[in-house]
């Protein structure tokens, strides 16, 4: 019981001391992505990145889409990346190494499959309106993730 406790009490602990720290989840299925889209629209725009710690164009666009969650409001904005490492282990520590403050999850292929991605980086915005507004393979740069965004709130 003492263990439970104090370990209780650090993660409120570590929450407080920066609460903008998303740490990884294990897994997403389709369905739970779909149905986050499905109930975010007519509230939120939805981004969702598939990406890898090997992909380097992916390392590359992680601080955009950082200084982009930093920008929008939780509200308005709902970030979802689904990794494509061979495990949630490999993606949870690039994760922390990275400091990513957006939701990730481990896809073992099955969102991947869905999506029929052909590369990574692979971004997904939905607007407001459930409608996709962007399906971009390759580097995202913050200025057109900024634009799609802004777009997708006016649908």
């Amino acid at each position: 019981m003492k263990f439970l406790y104090k370990t209780l009490i650090l993660f409120a602990f570590l929450s407080i001391i920066n609460p903008n720290i998303s740490y990884a989840k294990e897994t997403l299925t389709l369905t739970e992505l779909l149905n986050t889209i499905s109930e975010s629209k007519g509230k939120q725009v939805v981004l969702i990145n598939f990406y890898a710690s090997w992909c380097t164009p992916c390392r590359r666009e992680i601080p955009a889409f950082i200084e982009v969650r930093n920008e929008f409001d939780k509200n308005s904005l709902k970030m979802i990346a689904l990794n494509l490492d061979d495990s949630p282990e490999i993606m949870k520590s690039f994760n922390k190494k990275m400091n990513i403050n957006y939701d990730t999850f481990h896809d073992s292929g099955e969102l991947a499959q869905f999506y029929m991605v052909q590369g990574i980086p692979f971004t997904i915005i939905y607007g407001k309106d459930g409608n996709a507004v962007l399906a971009e393979t390759g580097l995202m740069n913050k200025k057109d993730l900024v634009d799609a965004i802004n777009y997708g709130l006016t649908k």
